[in-house]
């Protein structure tokens, strides 16, 4: 589990908590063409026109949320099963800047 956030101004946390390869808490910067890229994918999926929630099918089944604020707005997902192939897609897209950024470790 855990939890990983990217600010306008680039400035990008992560919190791992428990079955992930890093635990504790991690910060680094992402590039404005990042950024840039990240607000462009979320409006080519329409991130805002997706449902709040896809249920999970089982209670033991992992889930993903994920939040985007753009131009003001705020929107959650909660990923549990089901969700479209654009929003899937989008989820790795996120996973894939976690994993391509130099964290630092922080306390």
């Amino acid at each position: 589990m855990y939890k990983f956030s990217i600010y306008n101004s680039g400035y990008a946390v992560y919190e791992g908590k428990r079955f992930v390869e890093k635990t504790g808490k991690f910060e680094t910067r992402i590039t404005a063409n990042v950024l840039q890229e990240l607000k462009t994918k979320a409006r080519e999926i329409n991130y805002f026109g997706f449902k709040d929630e896809y249920p999970k099918k089982a209670s033991d089944f992992p889930a993903t949320k994920t939040s985007v604020v753009l131009d003001g707005n705020r929107k959650d997902i909660m990923d549990g099963s089901g969700a479209p192939a654009a929003l899937k897609e989008f989820e790795k897209y996120l996973d894939s800047i976690k994993d391509s950024a130099d964290w630092k470790q922080i306390h």
